[in-house]
């Protein structure tokens, strides 16, 4: 019985190395899963942080061209209204240029008519004079 034992322990002894093998190849399947996927968050991880700090810049970009849209909107909000104002002043400017012109027509032709009674008056006086003249030599 003794050398039944013997086989009976001999048989335990493989069975128990199988089930450590099996058990240890189980054991590094996972081991290797677990480094596999340490190593996969550890580089998920640093694209999480460098797509974190390019969020950042790129929201901060965003804000800087928000105000800068909103400078630029209020500079053009000032320049359409000088636009508006430049615009209504050369409009009154130009009435009154033309107004001008039209009284410089009036007054040429005031002077005209002046020049031409003048004139006139003249010519009467000197008639007069010659008048007068005549009539005292007579």
């Amino acid at each position: 019985m003794s050398r039944a034992l013997t086989y009976f322990n001999l048989l335990g002894v493989i069975a128990l190395t199988a089930l450590c093998a099996l058990q240890w190849r189980a054991n590094r399947s996972l081991n290797l899963d677990v480094n596999r996927l340490e190593h996969t968050r550890q580089t998920q991880s640093a694209r999480l942080d460098e797509q974190a700090a390019t969020l950042r810049g790129l929201t901060a970009d965003l804000d800087r061209f928000r105000a800068q849209l909103g400078t630029t909107t209020l500079g053009l909000k000032d320049t359409d209204t000088k636009l508006r104002a430049s615009a209504q002043l050369a409009a009154e400017l130009t009435r009154e240029r033309d107004q001008l012109r039209e009284n410089i027509t009036q007054w040429r032709a005031a002077v005209a008519l002046r020049d031409e009674r003048l004139q006139q008056s003249h010519d009467r006086i000197r008639d007069l004079g010659d008048q007068l003249n005549a009539s005292i030599r007579n």
